[in-house]
Formats: C-alpha cells, sequence, structure tokens
C-alpha cells in the first residue's frame, strides 16, 4: 500500500529523549490512494520502572493525545501529545497503523510502521536545573484568564506559556471557584507540556477560566543541548578526551559540565530579553525596570559561572598524562656489548 510515513519524530534510535516529548509525522498517500483518518492508531510501548513488566498504551485517533493538520485526505501532520511522561532511562517503540482505499475505493491497511527511542535519565536535568537555573524554571503566573476554543461551548483553554510544572502552585478556578481534575460537575485533564485545560464537557461560553501555575523557562530539548555543547567543550579544552554525553559521565566530570551547560543556559536567557513577551515575564518593577534588572543579574551570573569554567578547564591540564621518551642503552640489551650480561643471561 502507498501510504508512506516521513518526519517522524523523535527520529528512530536516537537517545536522551525528553520523557515529555511529543511524536510527530507526517502521513502521505501515493499513487492515487486516500487515508482514512478516522482509523489511524499509534501504540506506544515501553519498559515501566516499578514493577519491570512491558505496557502497552494505545492512543487512537478522537482521543485528546492525538491532534492532525490536513492538507488534503492524502497529507496529514499528526502530533501525538501523550497524556503521561515516558519512563526515565527506557526504550519507548512506537508502532502506526492505519486504514486507506486504493484507486477502486476498496479498503486496504498499511503496513505497520515501528521506530523506537531512548529517554534521558530525569536526574542529571533535576540537579542541572535546581542548581544552576532554578528561579528560571519555577516562574510564577497568578490568575491567568485561558483562551478558549470556542464562542459557544469551549472544551479546550490555553493559556500563554507552556511547560507548566508539576507541584502543588497549580490551581484551576472557573468563575473564580476553585476545581480539582476529579470534580464531577467539571472534570476535566491538564497538558502540562503545552499548558492546556481540556474539560470532558464543554463549558457555557460565560464560564471564565482561570489558571495559576509555575512554568519552566527552558525545555528539555533545550537543556540536552546545552549539555552537548559544554561537553563537546570539555573533550576538546584542552586535549584531554571525556566522555561521549553528561549521561555517561562520572560524578566527578559531570558536575564540570554542568558549569560549562549554564554559560549557554544564561547566554540563551539575555538573547531572549530582546524578545517583548520574555521581558515582560522577568519584569517584577513597574515601568520596564524589572527586566534591566534581571538582564544585569543574568549577565552577572554568566561572567561568574564562565569564571568557574575556565578555571576548571585549567584544572583538567593537572590530568594530563606525563609524556617523556626512554631511551635503553644497547649495551644493557641481550645481546649488547656486555660480555658478562650475556653469560648472567644464558645462565
Amino acid at each position: 500500500m502507498s501510504i508512506e510515513i516521513r518526519n517522524f519524530y523523535p527520529s528512530s534510535d536516537s537517545a536522551n529523549i525528553s520523557i515529555y516529548s511529543d511524536i510527530y509525522f507526517d502521513l502521505v498517500a501515493l499513487d492515487d490512494y486516500g487515508i482514512d483518518i478516522t482509523s489511524l492508531s499509534v501504540v506506544i510501548t515501553t519498559t515501566s520502572n516499578i514493577d519491570s513488566e512491558t505496557h502497552d498504551v494505545s492512543y487512537v485517533y478522537g482521543d485528546n493525545e492525538i491532534s492532525y493538520f490536513s492538507h488534503s485526505n492524502v497529507h496529514y501532520h499528526i502530533n501525538v501529545n501523550p497524556s503521561l511522561p515516558f519512563d526515565e532511562g527506557q526504550t519507548v517503540t512506537i508502532s502506526i497503523n492505519v486504514e486507506g482505499t486504493d484507486e477502486n475505493d476498496d479498503l486496504v491497511l498499511m503496513e505497520e510502521y515501528t521506530s523506537q527511542f531512548r529517554t534521558y535519565y530525569n536526574g542529571v536535568m533535576s540537579d542541572f536545573r535546581y542548581a544552576f537555573i532554578d528561579a528560571c524554571e519555577r516562574i510564577p503566573v497568578y490568575n491567568e484568564t485561558l483562551r478558549s476554543d470556542s464562542t459557544t461551548s469551549p472544551k479546550v483553554f490555553d493559556s500563554a506559556f507552556h511547560r507548566w510544572n508539576r507541584d502543588k502552585f497549580l490551581k484551576i478556578t472557573i468563575n473564580q471557584v476553585i476545581v480539582k481534575p476529579d470534580d464531577t460537575t467539571y472534570p476535566y485533564t491538564i497538558d502540562y507540556q503545552d499548558g492546556k485545560i481540556i474539560f470532558d464537557n464543554p463549558l457555557d461560553y460565560n464560564d471564565v477560566v482561570q489558571a495559576s501555575y509555575t512554568f519552566a523557562f527552558f525545555s528539555d530539548e533545550q537543556i540536552d543541548s546545552f549539555f552537548k555543547q559544554a561537553a563537546a567543550q570539555w573533550r576538546m579544552f584542552p586535549p584531554y578526551g571525556g566522555p561521549a554525553n553528561i549521561y555517561s559521565a562520572s560524578f566527578a566530570t559531570r558536575a564540570p559540565i554542568m558549569v560549562g551547560a549554564s554559560l549557554f543556559a544564561f547566554r540563551e536567557l539575555l538573547f531572549q530579553l530582546s524578545l517583548q513577551e520574555v521581558r515582560i515575564i522577568f519584569d517584577s518593577a513597574s515601568w520596564n525596570d524589572g527586566w534591566t534588572q534581571v538582564k544585569d543579574l543574568f549577565k552577572m551570573l554568566l561572567d561568574s559561572y564562565e569564571k568557574d569554567w575556565e578555571a576548571l578547564k585549567e584544572a583538567k591540564k593537572a590530568k594530563l598524562p606525563y609524556i617523556a621518551a626512554i631511551s635503553t642503552p644497547a649495551f644493557t640489551l641481550p645481546g649488547g656489548r656486555s660480555r658478562m650480561f650475556r653469560y648472567l643471561f644464558n645462565g
């Protein structure tokens, strides 16, 4: 059947993928074939960290986890947003199936597509966030009025910021009354990654949904890129080598790499402050003075960590092996000019 999966993310056999990562891919039909998008199924298989058993989790079109954008009935862009995070340090297998029609409108099946990737160990990310960028990963938002997806019977309400933290700070109100996910009147689910509230039943168009939450400035993918850049510098300067990545590094090496990664994080923060939306996030004073103070603070931290990073790279030189040339005189070798040595050796 001429239905193909293209542009799949995460790419097959990739490693250190976020446990909150979405899955993207394109469904493309060729040669006069069509796609029945209502038959799409995505099976996510991973190994549990708790009981070491294999669990199959199926997401079928129509559930909140799968959304798509259609160019036509022969080309769909699919986004899978799992409601539960993957396990840490595990191999995740994705199996995709979909039905279609051929040129005679007869029902046909796509050959199953399978891909897999491996997640990172969340402890490294958590340590880095806590030690270096904690304030930027717990930015508070109070009583934000969420935007609805409909003017008549809204079910999905979006926030201005993504990557909500799963902490006790989160509070959802409807018409200034606090509601919880298990509320029988307004049951809902939370999309932490995209910052959404999804209600099981449509609300009235007059209902006002507000959220108080904290969110992370950086995504896991961004932090992982900081790790990669710092590890690359650690391997090259000075040329003593080092681990392939921070996850395989020893505890003694992991800390210096985190210092290097903090440089890239604060450089990104300073660059982002050129955007108005980011300045608003960090504006803790009136008349736009708050973000200016924060910019100076970020610059001070950047300079401080940069000095530490250079000092660590200098200290790394002490680990270089001693280099020397050792030559052995010919007369001390067996068969050399020392007759007595030959006698002793033969004896």
